[in-house]
């Protein structure tokens, strides 16, 4: 019995060794390491670049909007009562219906879906969200969100 205990201790010794590295462990472990960290990252030129979005032909009376793709962003493009020209998102929030089909104000575009006002300055929604028709119950649903472009 004495025998067979320790030919299994052996036996377990032997395998043990087998996943032992057969490479020493700072071998294992040493790598080169560069400690120098360099992000060359020189100045560049502003990217930012204006472009046409319609032709002045096409710039509606005031009053009116149009909707114009513009770098790939849908914009609308809107001349108030007053004749200033304004651009913003165009697409009116929670749909996405066009805003070049809203009512165009002194200052001011109303969705032509749900009835919503957005100032033409800052986007931002004037007055009640979602006033309109089912709007209402839209509105409860999704919260206000501006336009700005």
């Amino acid at each position: 019995m004495k025998f067979a205990s320790v030919l299994v201790a052996l036996a377990c010794a032997m395998s043990v060794s087998a996943f032992a590295p057969t490479a020493p462990l700072r071998a294992l472990t040493t790598r080169s390491v560069d400690s120098k960290v360099t992000m060359m990252a020189g100045k560049s030129a502003s990217k930012l670049k204006y472009v046409n979005a319609i032709p002045l032909s096409d710039l509606p009376k005031p009053g009116g909007a149009v909707g114009a793709v513009v770098g790939g962003l849908d914009v609308c493009i809107a001349v108030g009562t007053d004749g200033l020209i304004y651009a913003l998102g165009g697409k009116a929030p929670p749909t996405g219906t066009p805003l070049k089909d809203g009512k165009v104000g002194k200052k001011t575009i109303k969705d032509a879906q749900y009835g919503t006002e957005f100032n033409l300055e800052n986007g931002q929604v004037e007055g009640k969200w979602c006033p309109g028709g089912i709007g209402f119950i839209v509105g409860k649903l999704v919260s206000a969100v501006s336009v700005a472009g």
